[in-house]
Order: structure tokens, then C-alpha cells, then sequence
């Protein structure tokens, strides 16, 4: 191969490269997606994740019903399992608000995963802002 080949696929190459990289932002953290975002986005984001989690919780149990139904006794498909299906009982607007809350208040917390403070929100662990950022990680627990 001559030399102004071997330039020319080097020259190739590395503008191939370069054109990945470049048509690949950097993903930016949870949180700063989230206080971008519209009310509308946010809104259908809550909606969707909590319509979307329970249809998944819903659909383990009957699975595992399925599978287990042989050691299973006779009764509802997956009954004592989908007693236990996650709630989220507030309005929409409760968990927008507390989530934008949550990462002004705590902008080290931005990395902190927008279902992970939804869930922190829900029913079944009714934490308060100030657990999440706790239990989050990013601030050492008391002793």
C-alpha cells in the first residue's frame, strides 16, 4: 500500500471516529435531565414509570404462579403477591413537586436515579426527602 493510501484511510479513520464520538453526548445525570424537562414531561414520566411498575410487579406474580403452581395451593393467581403490589396513592402533582424538590435541594444527589426517588416517595417506603438523599449514598449515615 503507498504511502498516500495508508494517509488517506488514516485520515478516514480517525474522521470516522471522530464523527462516533462527537454524535454521542455526554448522558447528563437524572436530575438535570429532570429540572429541564417540561411539567408535561414530568407528568407522563410519573405516570408512565408507576402504570408501567405495577403492570411488571402484576405480571411476576403471575408468573412465579405459573411456575410454582404445582407447590402452590389452589386460590387467585399469585393472590399473596399482588397483595403486596406497590402503591403510589398521591396525586401526580405531589410526586413532581417532591422530585423537583428533592434535586434543588440536594444538587449532589443529580446522579441519583429519577425511579429511585419515585420509589422512595410510594406508599410502601413514604421516605422523606431527606432519607433519600440518606439512603441514596452521597451522605454518610448517622451512627
Amino acid at each position: 500500500m503507498n504511502t498516500h493510501k495508508r494517509i488517506f484511510l488514516t485520515f478516514l479513520l480517525a474522521l470516522c471516529t471522530a464523527a462516533r464520538v462527537s454524535s454521542h453526548p455526554v448522558a447528563s445525570a437524572d436530575g438535570e435531565k429532570w429540572l429541564k424537562w417540561s411539567d408535561e414531561t414530568r407528568n407522563a414520566y410519573i405516570e408512565s414509570y408507576t402504570d408501567g411498575f405495577l403492570d411488571g410487579f402484576v405480571r411476576g406474580c403471575d408468573v412465579g404462579q405459573q411456575t410454582y403452581s404445582h407447590t402452590r395451593p389452589k386460590g387467585l393467581p399469585g393472590e399473596k403477591c399482588v397483595a403486596r403490589a406497590p402503591v403510589f396513592s398521591k396525586h401526580v402533582a405531589y410526586y413532581k413537586d417532591k422530585i423537583s424538590e428533592f434535586y434543588r435541594s440536594y444538587p449532589k444527589d443529580l446522579a441519583v436515579p429519577i425511579s429511585e426517588v419515585l420509589q422512595g416517595l410510594g406508599d410502601e417506603r413514604n421516605l422523606s426527602l431527606q432519607q433519600i438523599d440518606e439512603y441514596s449514598g452521597h451522605t454518610p449515615r448517622k451512627q
